[in-house]
């Protein structure tokens, strides 16, 4: 055993020292990696695919060409599509359809606009229509020319006046009372007014009515029904 001198270090010959492990590469970490590197590339190669795909579909929709679909939607329907509202459109797209077959079974195959004229801007038949009716030459009552013309205004409130079952009851007096007046009147709830301004009754107290609001209907004997049936 050899002694070292104060402040000596150890040297050892290289050609003595024992080789250093080799790191060695397993085949199964690179079997891993081979398909980690091909999982990543396909799916990197089908975004690309797919937004390319995408993008030219939207070039050729703009163009006027390719193929592309949406529901299709009459435009002459009552009442109209709300295509405003999300909740009851949920389509992007849609196909506006204007010329639409006839109504009636025959006209099947008949193109017109909304079922109401022809291409060429004629009439259609209804569906309803059961051929011409009696054209009268005459009136057929005599209450027709006896009855003296009145002016709109006036014709409304006789109109009025003889509409529904009389007497009437407190509430439908109410509301006779306030259509009467045309939406000439004041504002109110009352007989007479022309309603709420701009609203509803929220509560039935509000036409000052007995009862409650509710009105009073007054008892009686119920006539005798003298209609004759058969």
């Amino acid at each position: 055993m050899s002694t070292l001198a104060p402040g000596e270090r150890a040297t050892r010959d290289p050609s003595t020292l024992p080789d250093a492990p080799q790191p060695k590469l397993s085949p199964w970490r690179l079997l891993m990696a081979l398909v980690l590197v091909i999982v990543v590339g396909g799916a990197a190669f089908l975004v690309f695919r797919h937004t390319r795909s995408q993008q030219a579909a939207r070039a050729s929709i703009g163009n006027g060409k390719g193929t592309w679909f949406a529901p299709y939607v009459d435009a002459t329907l009552t009442p109209t599509v709300a295509f405003q509202n999300a909740s009851t459109d949920p389509a992007r797209n849609v196909v506006l359809g204007f010329i639409v077959a006839g109504a009636k079974p025959a006209d099947a195959c008949t193109p017109t606009w909304g079922t109401y004229e022809t291409l060429d801007g004629a009439a259609t038949t209804p569906y309803w229509y059961q051929g011409t009716g009696t054209v009268l030459s005459t009136p057929w009552s005599s209450e027709t020319t006896a009855t003296a013309p009145l002016d709109a205004v006036s014709a409304a409130r006789v109109a009025i006046s003889m509409a529904g079952t009389l007497p009437r009851d407190p509430l439908d007096a109410l509301i006779i009372s306030q259509v009467m007046t045309l939406g000439k009147g004041t504002t109110g709830a009352g007989a007479g007014t022309v309603g709420p301004d701009g609203s509803l009754y929220t509560s039935q107290a509000q036409t000052g009515l007995a009862n409650n609001g509710y009105g009073t209907i007054a008892g009686g004997t119920r006539p005798t029904d003298t209609s004759t049936r058969s």
